[in-house]
């Protein structure tokens, strides 16, 4: 909580003690007074929450407070303006904020001061600031007070961030006169929940082969604050990629829980299902670094990719480019679109970062025939590139619909685990030229890297339904946690 701080005067009543006050004042200004215009912006701010969202960086150095004229001299002070004591002054991310901050001349000082807003980069993260005025000229009168407006708003960025506390120092400068007053605001998360969307094949929408723990205390017991777009299951009917009423339950959202892409039946308590994926452990990693709800996007469909199929199940296209043996539909992609757009619109929410598991049907498409690994690269980012452009707009406006927008995108590495039904261990040609896409995906698009599962293999991690191509169920877990700490590592790294 900050507290409403005035500029204190110094005011000694011995001539003999004038001077050792003023050496006083001075080295506490250099150090760190608790008086507002006497910190500097380098000074710790006390009982600051941490938040990943924002990494501590160096203070830069700033100038001290000129010490308090003696008594009855000319002198200049910055304060708070109508604020209560006690007041605590906050800023809603998204929102605007205005803070009245007041100049007092004293004693006949009759020079201009100029004002700023100075701070550390890690608290003008995201964040505006505009002063009303920034050279305040004093009047006639003896102690004239001049009041100005400080507006400042924060974006919403990237990641969800977690409440805290952020400083800002307004700089006072007239001549070789230099007053600050900082200012202490809590700093209060946007208040809508995180979406994320999930794409690509079978190991996405979960292929197990068993091992759900959903009991109360189990591994994969659902959690108050995940929710999840009641979607569907996976239907072929033609228009049903682009139908709401195709793909969305009346019940839009529920409490998210495996599998993830199989529908919470009217008037049911839980799923039927013994399989699970990566988005729920994925989600509960999220938890610790957000006050809001998480709310999935279940999009993937097993055994798809960008070739072209007799199936009418779809392709992972975002664009009809006419080359090879591509797919010339883009019905998954828009199945995805549409999907996300239902969540966004019925919850308010923003989007956060598109997870993918994608790249086993596409290699395997060379042993039929169809030669479209040579395509995967651009037709990945041409995907992301278009999600990101055409996904429906969120809170942030936009700005925030463009190929290079900072919604973090990760793709995970193919299964590498063998036991007595196959052996994936070494990938073909195709497969490792898959593979090499999504270990160099932070090459073709920006806020995008790749989650390493190549570890969860036998006999630490056993393999999923039909032979080691798909992840078992403790592999689903930690993918779902490194899926998480790649999308970080995704905005952070930029």
């Amino acid at each position: 909580m900050q507290f409403q701080r005035d500029y204190q005067m110094f005011a000694p009543s011995q001539a003999r003690s004038l001077l050792a006050m003023i050496m006083a004042l001075f080295l506490a200004a250099c150090d760190g007074s608790s008086s507002v215009n006497d910190r500097t912006a380098d000074s710790p701010t006390p009982n600051t929450p941490e938040t990943p969202a924002i990494p501590q960086q160096p203070n830069a150095p700033l100038q001290p407070s000129t010490p308090a004229a003696p008594e009855g001299e000319p002198d200049f002070t910055l304060a708070l303006a109508s604020a209560e004591p006690g007041s605590a002054l906050a800023i809603t991310e998204g929102a605007e904020s205005k803070i009245g901050v007041s100049t007092q001349f004293l004693n006949g000082f009759d020079r201009s001061v100029s004002l700023s807003v100075e701070g550390r980069a890690v608290d003008l993260e995201d964040l505006s600031l505009a002063l009303s005025e920034t050279t305040i000229v004093p009047g006639t009168s003896e102690n004239q007070v001049r009041n100005l407006e400080l507006t400042l708003r924060l974006a919403v960025g990237a990641l969800p961030i977690m409440p805290h506390q952020r400083s800002v120092t307004v700089v006072g400068v007239s001549g070789a006169t230099t007053k600050r007053l900082q200012l202490d605001i809590d700093v209060i998360p946007v208040p809508r929940p995180d979406v994320y969307l999930l794409i690509g094949q079978s190991n996405m929408s979960g292929s197990s082969g068993g091992g759900k723990d959903a009991g109360p205390g189990g591994l994969d017991e659902p959690h108050p604050r995940i929710r999840q777009l009641n979607v569907k299951g996976d239907d072929e009917t033609p228009g049903a990629h682009t139908s709401r009423s195709l793909n969305v339950m009346p019940e839009v959202f529920v409490r998210a829980e495996d599998p993830l892409h199989k529908p919470l039946p009217a008037g049911a308590s839980s799923k039927d299902g013994v399989s699970i994926g990566p988005g729920l452990s994925f989600a509960k990693a999220a938890l610790g670094d957000t006050t809001q709800n998480i709310i999935l996007v279940p999009a993937a469909w097993g055994d798809t990719g960008f070739c072209r199929e007799l199936r009418p199940r779809g392709s992972w296209n975002a664009v009809v480019r006419n080359v090879g043996d591509l797919s010339n539909e883009t019905l998954l992609y828009q199945r995805a679109l549409l999907r996300t757009a239902v969540a966004i619109e019925e919850s308010g929410g923003i989007l956060r970062g598109i997870i993918m598991h994608q790249g086993e049907k596409d290699a395997s498409d060379e042993f039929k025939g169809r030669d479209c690994v040579q395509y995967y690269a651009e037709n990945i980012r041409l995907l992301v590139s278009e999600l990101r452009t055409n996904i429906t707009e969120d809170v942030r406006g936009p700005e925030w619909r463009d190929p290079e927008a900072a919604i973090p995108f990760v793709m995970g590495t193919m299964s590498r685990g063998a036991d007595e039904r196959n052996d994936y261990s070494q990938f073909s040609p195709a497969k490792s030229v898959v593979d090499g896409v999504h270990r160099n995906i932070s090459g073709l698009l920006s806020y995008a890297t790749f989650a390493n599962f190549d570890d969860l293999v036998p006999p630490g991690y056993p393999c999923g339904a039909g032979d080691c191509i798909h992840f078992g169920a403790s592999a689903a877990r930690e993918m779902g946690r490194r899926y998480y700490m790649a999308l970080r590592d995704a905005v952070d790294s930029q």
